[in-house]
C-alpha cells in the first residue's frame, strides 16, 4: 500500500507555525476553551502562547507561476560551399506533407458519471455535466491552462490592462458561429461576447455573479474588441471570465427560448463538434464540425458519451475495451489494477489541485454557535484512518481555500497542529473536556451529509459518539452541499462534512463559503474581520502579497473553527493508448476539460 499523505511529516514549532501565517488550528488554547462560558459566534479569543519548542526550518517558498518560456530557435547551420557548383537541375514539384493528416479521423467512446445538471452552462451549480457538453460544442473567450490553471486565451487572441481597473481583449477574427439555424454561421462578434458576460456577472439568477462583483460595464468597442471596466482593482477577473461554464451562448437562441436553455437543442455554440443526439440517462453522440474555425480542428470525426453513474460497471467497460477514456476509476483499488494495464495512459492526481472539504458548521445555530463544539468535531476528526479506510491511502488534506498549490497553506504547516496529528489520543481527550464544558453531558443533532460522502460522514459518526456527540445522518442528494436556496428546507441543519472542488479562482472557496451573501454560505458566517480580509485580498495584483493574506485569511478561519479541514480523494483516470494528444492536468483528466478534445485523435 502506498505511504498516506499523513505519514512521514516533520513537526514544526510555533515560529515556524507563525511563518506560515497561522496561529493554531483550532486556534483554540484547550484549557481557555473549556473554561468559556460564552457561547455565541463572536470570535474565539488568542489563544495562549505555548512554550517553544525547537524551531524548524520554514518551507520553501513556491516561485510565482509563471508562463513556460518559449523555446528558442535553433540557429539554421550554412550549407555546405564548393568551389566549382554542379549545374542545378529543375525539381519536380511535390506537395508538403500535412502532418495532421495522419491525426484526422476515427471516434472515441467517453464516459459521464453522473447525469447533467443543466443545458444551460451559464445556471449550472455543478460541473458535471453541463461543462463537458458545452466543452464539445462551444468555446469560452479564455479557458484554465491544464498545466497551469492560468487563465489562457480561446476565442481571445490577447489582451492588455490598459490600467488596473481597464481589460482590452481582442476576439479571433475566424472565430464564428455553428452553420446551424439561427446562427448560420454568422461571425463571432464584440457584441456576443458582451451579451454573454452580462448574463453571467448580472443576471439575478447567476450561480458566478459574485465572482463579478468588480465589473461595471462591458463594451464592444468595435467587432473584434472588448472593454471591461472594473470599480476597483481583481486578481480574480481573468480566472473568472475563464471558468468552464463561461462558454458563449447564441443571443438568438436566446431570444427565441425566452431565455431559457435547458433543452439540448440550445446546444449551439462556436465549437468543434455539432450535436447529434442525447438520451436522457443514457448518452448522446457529438459529430465533427466541418466547418470549424480553427483549421483542420478537430481532428476526431465522432464523440459519442455515455452516462455510466456505477463505477464498477464502468470500471469493467473500460477494461472490456468499450470506453476509450477519460475514465474517473473509483475505488482507488480499481485504479491500481488498471495500472497494470499495458494498453493504458495513466493520471494519477498527486494532490496539488486539493480543493477543499470538511465539516461546516451552522455558527449561528445552537449548538455549534459555540466554539467549543466546533473545536471538538475538529479534534477527534480522524484525518489519517480516513484517509485510508475511504481513499486506501491516496488522499490529500484540504484547506479553507484549496484551488491553488502557490497560495495555500502547506500540509507541513497544518500537520503540526492539534487535531491534524497522527496521535489523536491527546486531541480526543481535550475533545471530550471541551463537550463536557460546554453542554455538561452528550448532545444528540442531525448529522447532514450527501449521498455521495455517506462513508466519510459514517466514520465521523462513529468518532464523535466517543466524545459525547451523538447524530443521526440525514443524506442529501448528490453531494449534500446544501446552497443558500435550499436551506429553508433543512432547518435542523447544523453541521455537514462533505468535499467540493477548488472553485473558478484562487479564493473561490472564501467568496462562496466564508463571505456574507456567498451561494454556499447558509452556514450563518458573518465575520466582518474576515470579510474585509477576503475583500483586501482580492484586490492585490502582487502574488506574494496576495499570498501572505491569503495565508492569514486561511488561519482565521481556522482560528474560529468556520470550517474543520478534511481530505480529498487522489484518483486515478485513464485513456486508452490508442487515444493520442489528450493532455491530463493540474485539475485532473476529466470531461470537464472536455474543450481539448478537438485537440485528440485516434491512431489505430
Amino acid at each position: 500500500m502506498p505511504e498516506s499523505l499523513f505519514e512521514g511529516h516533520g513537526i514544526f514549532s510555533r515560529r515556524a507555525l507563525l511563518r506560515g501565517s497561522v496561529v493554531g488550528a483550532a486556534g483554540l488554547a484547550a484549557a481557555a476553551l473549556i473554561g468559556c462560558d460564552d457561547d455565541d459566534d463572536e470570535p474565539a479569543p488568542a489563544p495562549a502562547t505555548p512554550a517553544p519548542t525547537p524551531t524548524a526550518a520554514a518551507p520553501a517558498a513556491t516561485p510565482t507561476p509563471t508562463e513556460a518560456a518559449a523555446t528558442p530557435t535553433a540557429t539554421p547551420r550554412p550549407p555546405p560551399t564548393r568551389s566549382t557548383p554542379p549545374p542545378t537541375p529543375t525539381p519536380t514539384p511535390t506537395p508538403t506533407p500535412d502532418p495532421d493528416a495522419a491525426k484526422r479521423g476515427g471516434e472515441i467512446v467517453t464516459v459521464f458519471f453522473r447525469a447533467r445538471t443543466s443545458w444551460d452552462p451559464h445556471r449550472a451549480t455543478s460541473p458535471i455535466q453541463t461543462q463537458d457538453h458545452w466543452g464539445l460544442v462551444g468555446n469560452s473567450l479564455f479557458v484554465p491552462d491544464p498545466e497551469t490553471l492560468l487563465a489562457v486565451g480561446d476565442l481571445v487572441t490577447d489582451w492588455e490592462w490598459t490600467d488596473d481597473t481597464t481589460l482590452i481583449a481582442n476576439l479571433d477574427p475566424a472565430a464564428k458561429w455553428q452553420n446551424l439555424p439561427p446562427l448560420n454561421g454568422r461571425p463571432f462578434t464584440a457584441a456576443d461576447a458582451k451579451f454573454n458576460v452580462e448574463r453571467i456577472a448580472f443576471s439575478d439568477w447567476s450561480p458566478r455573479a459574485f465572482l463579478f462583483a468588480t465589473l461595471e460595464s462591458v463594451d464592444a468597442v468595435d467587432d473584434h474588441t472588448v472593454k471591461f471596466n472594473l470599480t476597483s482593482p481583481d486578481a480574480n477577473f481573468l480566472d473568472a471570465l475563464a471558468s468552464l461554464y463561461n462558454a458563449m451562448v447564441s443571443p438568438e437562441v436566446a431570444e427565441l427560448s425566452g431565455n431559457d436553455l435547458n433543452d439540448p437543442r440550445a446546444l449551439i455554440g462556436t465549437g468543434p463538434f455539432l450535436s447529434e443526439s442525447h438520451e436522457e440517462g443514457v448518452g448522446g453522440r457529438y459529430v465533427r464540425n466541418p466547418d470549424y474555425w480553427r483549421a483542420g480542428r478537430p481532428f476526431l470525426d465522432a464523440v459519442e458519451y455515455r452516462i455510466i453513474p456505477d463505477d464498477s460497471v464502468q470500471f469493467g467497460l473500460f477494461k472490456a475495451g468499450e470506453i476509450d477514456g477519460p475514465a474517473r476509476v473509483w475505488p482507488n483499488s480499481f485504479g491500481i489494477q488498471l495500472q497494470e494495464e499495458e494498453d493504458l495512459t495513466v493520471w494519477h492526481s498527486n494532490g496539488d489541485f486539493r480543493g477543499y472539504s470538511g465539516v461546516v458548521f451552522a455558527v449561528q445555530k445552537e449548538p455549534f454557535n459555540d466554539v467549543r463544539l466546533r473545536a471538538a468535531v475538529h479534534l477527534v476528526f480522524n484525518r489519517q484512518a480516513l484517509a485510508q479506510f475511504q481513499y486506501e491511502g491516496f488522499a490529500s488534506l484540504t484547506t479553507p481555500g484549496g484551488r491553488d498549490p502557490y497560495f495555500t497553506l502547506p500540509d507541513e504547516v497544518i500537520l503540526a497542529q492539534p487535531g491534524f496529528r497522527p496521535e489523536k489520543d491527546e486531541d480526543i481527550a481535550t475533545a471530550t473536556q471541551l463537550v463536557q464544558a460546554a453542554v455538561g453531558g452528550e448532545l444528540e443533532v442531525p448529522q447532514h451529509t450527501g449521498e455521495f460522502y455517506v462513508i466519510q460522514n459514517e466514520v465521523l459518526q462513529a468518532e464523535l459518539a466517543t466524545i459525547g456527540i451523538k447524530t443521526e445522518l440525514k443524506i442529501l442528494p448528490s453531494g449534500g452541499i446544501i446552497a443558500t436556496e435550499h436551506a429553508d428546507a433543512n432547518e435542523d441543519f447544523v453541521f455537514q462534512s462533505t468535499t467540493r472542488g477548488g472553485g473558478d479562482t484562487v479564493d473561490h472557496s472564501f467568496l462562496q463559503t466564508f463571505h456574507p451573501g456567498g451561494s454556499q454560505n447558509p452556514y450563518g458566517i458573518d465575520d466582518p474581520v474576515l470579510t474585509e480580509m477576503i475583500d483586501r485580498q482580492r484586490g492585490l495584483l502582487d502574488p506574494e502579497a496576495r499570498r501572505d493574506l491569503y495565508h492569514a485569511i486561511e488561519g482565521h478561519i481556522l482560528q474560529n473553527m468556520y470550517i474543520a479541514p478534511g481530505l480529498r480523494g487522489q484518483g486515478f483516470m485513464f485513456w486508452k493508448n490508442r487515444v493520442k494528444g489528450y493532455r491530463f492536468g493540474l485539475a485532473g483528466g476529466g470531461n470537464v476539460k472536455a474543450h481539448l478534445f478537438e485537440e485528440i485523435w485516434v491512431e489505430d
